[in-house]
């Protein structure tokens, strides 16, 4: 039984195995690198608890499907390529069991990502560290989130330090 699995995508001709994965109702840590969104599923693995995508891709809403479907997801680690057309990352709201997020050293991402993030009223941590994108604005909206108990954000310069420091306390 497989608990854990890394997929590493070399060239794009190589989606046409994800239909033939067997299923793996035991597999609980998925891994994947150098995917594109569109080509990915995520059938084959029904019940997982924790999710890793890194990729080179401009993320719609619709490419967070496979994600939203995993409602056993509690952990959600998306790479620092990524960028996130308006209303992907609201669509995470749809998780009812996603307690850490992990967006660390995301070069792309924007203050209005973080308000879309308010969707996320399950969430106790998120990890932002590196995203030097940031301001006080996204912070002073994911603050709003009423389970959150961490925030990661160092090394994010521009961010208000007042701000900064009425979320961390």
């Amino acid at each position: 039984r497989w608990h854990s699995l890394e997929w590493k995508l070399i060239d794009r001709n190589e989606a046409w195995q994800w239909p033939s994965l067997p299923q793996l109702p035991d597999l609980r840590e998925l891994r994947m690198t150098n995917c594109v969104s569109d080509l990915f599923s995520l059938a084959f693995a029904p019940n997982l608890g924790a999710l890793e995508y890194h990729g080179l891709d401009e993320w719609e809403p619709a490419n967070m499907e496979p994600i939203v479907q995993q409602s056993g997801l509690m952990q959600l680690v998306l790479g620092k390529e990524l960028r996130f057309w308006p209303g992907s990352l609201a669509r995470l709201g749809e998780l009812p069991n996603l307690r850490e997020l992990i967006l660390r050293e995301n070069r792309h991402l924007t203050d209005a990502d973080l308000v879309e993030l308010q969707a996320c009223r399950q969430l106790e941590t998120l990890d932002l560290t590196g995203c030097r994108q940031l301001g006080s604005r996204g912070l002073e909206a994911v603050a709003a989130i009423p389970s959150l108990r961490g925030v990661g954000l160092r090394d994010c310069f521009r961010m208000d330090r007042t701000t900064v420091e009425a979320v961390q306390a």
